[in-house]
């Protein structure tokens, strides 16, 4: 038997020490942290189509048996649904895990917010009811944009958190292979939706200036 002691700053260093422990070694399996990944990656490309849809395709659908409005309404619903399952997973797989170790990390903490505001502050927000004042449904939608932009901002920081996280889990080689689907997945979407909204000022400002061309010929006759 060997007696070991340790200085009281050692002692305290090892009493108040806070260990996140790695998802893995919390009975996290490879399979369940799949079913963790695939579920999100779907409803988080999901989501983002949908605001594009939204803001740059409205003109698209021309049919009154599939509007735009329905368009994006069918996909949140789906990505909710996707976001939900993968959510729950990890909690069906740690739950009972002496150290759970969820909510201790920052890539949990943005889920969270991300899910919250996606499921329960935008469908709030976004409700248009024919009812209120004009002034209050325009403010509203404003909402509802901005904190749109927001999550579709916090999705790809969530996504790369959580790649981080897991990086212990991977061979080095495996590990650059999803950091690059990864990039190429965010860089394309991000591509996509400045496209979009580059193309989208070029007809405003078309439409502006043809505006103003009327109103110079008209003030001149």
């Amino acid at each position: 038997m060997v007696d070991v002691h340790f200085s009281e700053g050692e002692q305290l260093k090892m009493d108040t020490e806070i260990v996140i422990p790695s998802p893995l070694s919390n009975g996290l399996t490879t399979t369940s942290l799949l079913l963790h990944v695939i579920p999100l990656i779907i409803a988080y490309t999901l989501t983002p189509i949908s605001i594009i849809v939204t803001r740059f395709c409205k003109s698209w659908f021309k049919s009154k048996k599939l509007t735009w409005l329905d368009a994006h309404l069918y996909l949140q619903l789906i990505s909710h649904g996707f976001s939900c399952f993968g959510i729950l997973i990890p909690f069906f797989f740690v739950i009972d895990q002496d150290e759970f170790y969820h909510f201790k990390t920052l890539h949990s903490w943005v889920g969270l917010i991300i899910i919250l505001g996606s499921i329960i502050i935008q469908p709030i927000i976004g409700t248009i009811d024919s009812t209120e004042p004009p002034e209050k449904i325009r403010r509203n939608l404003y909402y509802h944009s901005v904190i749109g932009r927001i999550i579709f901002t916090l999705i790809f920081f969530e996504i790369y958190l959580g790649i981080r996280l897991t990086s212990d889990l991977f061979s080095s080689q495996n590990f650059q292979l999803i950091s690059i689907l990864y990039y190429t997945w965010a860089l394309s979407l991000i591509l996509i939706f400045l496209g979009f909204e580059i193309k989208l000022i070029i007809k405003r400002n078309k439409r502006f200036r043809k505006k103003h061309s009327n109103n110079s010929k008209n003030k001149q006759k």
